[in-house]
């Protein structure tokens, strides 16, 4: 079967036309904020944005006129319809615009530019920015109440010179850890550059930048906000090893000097600062997601979830807003009304190719490159009858 085969003739709410050519766009819904004096900006990802499919269609033929008035009449009711799109399948969508042209060398039909944005009022219900912003907002609070608590109990200034290093070589393994990390293949490189900068700058630490507890809490909260502006969801994984990392709770009262009390003090609060940055950024990572499936986003929540309790817990009641920021992960992790797709196991009945079961399954051909990556197949033109597949519920 070639492309031909599966090229299918376009319509929309059952009147046909012709495509002479088409384009979709499609991408990430970005914010970002810039600042005075710097190269550099804050960017937040707010998810996929949606599709937008534009057709350069023509109306042809002794009726093309007829055909024409229809769909200029379809076209000003209000509501979606479903497009059958020629190489995307079919597609339940709104028209957004249409132009209609004539000219004068081309009699018996006409040109038109349709575009059409899929509806996802159904299955993908618009959620409320207060809702979204009241879960960011109990994010930023508990960021606010973490960094309080390290400035209250990091100090170096007046100390020997061995609480500044001891200070020095966990904030600096810190820096090495994040080092480590491989940004994502399809990063922008000038934020990948910029969030090389301020590893190296962790790194490479001055003693004054050490001494300013100030300073200490800026430079790690910001590397790890980064970490979680270019990775996004994926950054989950690496914020829980970052966490893991520094889970080394000294006991209080067993140094005999105050120099190793305060080497202990500031241990901690470094400890506690990088752990609760870390859950805190991978809880606006995970409330800004896109998820594939229902399995993918229950799994980030009840791993943001879990972390925050524990951390709760090991605060001992002092910083409730972690508390709060879980309350905010469970209830908007999925987003309310999101109605994701389940992972389900489908056994194919009969041998047949994977374009053939995606349409089969979704009624769209396209998505057989996701029934090909979630089994690994290796020999997707032919799926074997009897094989065991994962496929996703909104279909099967």
């Amino acid at each position: 079967m070639s492309w031909r085969d599966r090229y299918l003739k376009a319509s929309f709410a059952g009147i046909a036309f012709d495509v002479l050519d088409d384009e979709v766009e499609f991408g990430r819904r970005l914010t970002q904020t810039e600042y005075p004096f710097r190269e550099a900006a804050d960017v937040d990802d707010f998810g996929a944005a949606a599709f937008e499919y534009t057709l350069g269609a023509v109306f042809v033929g002794p009726n093309y006129d007829q055909q024409r008035d229809r769909f200029i009449k379809l076209a000003k009711a209000k509501g979606a319809g479903d497009l059958v799109h020629p190489h995307y399948g079919r597609i339940r969508a709104r028209l957004r615009s249409a132009r209609i042209s004539h000219r004068a060398e081309e009699g018996g039909m006409c040109r038109a530019t349709l575009v059409f944005t899929p509806e996802v009022a159904a299955d993908y219900p618009v959620v409320s920015v207060d809702e979204v912003a009241k879960a960011l907002a109990a994010a930023s609070g508990a960021t606010e109440a973490t960094r309080a608590g390290f400035l209250a109990k990091y100090d170096v200034l007046g100390w020997p010179s061995q609480v500044l290093e001891a200070a020095r070589e966990r904030v600096t393994r810190y820096g090495a850890l994040v080092q480590s990390v491989t940004a994502p293949a399809l990063a922008d490189a000038q934020a990948v550059a910029e969030f090389a900068r301020q590893t190296r700058a962790l790194v490479n630490i001055t003693d004054s930048a050490l001494a300013s507890p100030l300073q200490v809490a800026e430079r790690i909260a910001n590397l790890s906000r980064g970490m979680g502006h270019l990775f996004g969801r994926d950054a989950l994984a690496e914020f829980n090893r970052l966490r893991r990392a520094f889970f080394d709770p000294h006991p209080v009262g067993q140094y005999s000097t105050p120099a190793l009390r305060q080497t202990v003090a500031n241990a901690d609060a470094l400890n506690s600062l990088i752990r609760q940055l870390s859950l805190e950024d991978s809880a606006v990572a995970a409330i800004q997601a896109t998820y594939q499936t229902r399995q993918d986003a229950e799994a980030a929540r009840d791993q943001v979830a879990e972390g925050l309790a524990e951390e709760a817990a090991l605060a001992g009641g002092e910083l409730p807003t972690l508390l709060d920021l879980r309350a905010a992960v469970l209830t908007n992790v999925p987003q309310p009304g999101l109605k994701l797709p389940s992972v389900v196991t489908y056994q194919v009945p009969r041998s047949v190719p994977s374009l053939v079961l995606a349409y089969q399954l979704y009624g769209d051909a396209a998505r057989a490159a996701d029934i090909v990556a979630r089994n690994d197949l290796e020999a997707p033109a032919f799926i074997t009858g009897g094989a065991v597949l994962e496929v996703l519920s909104d279909g099967a």
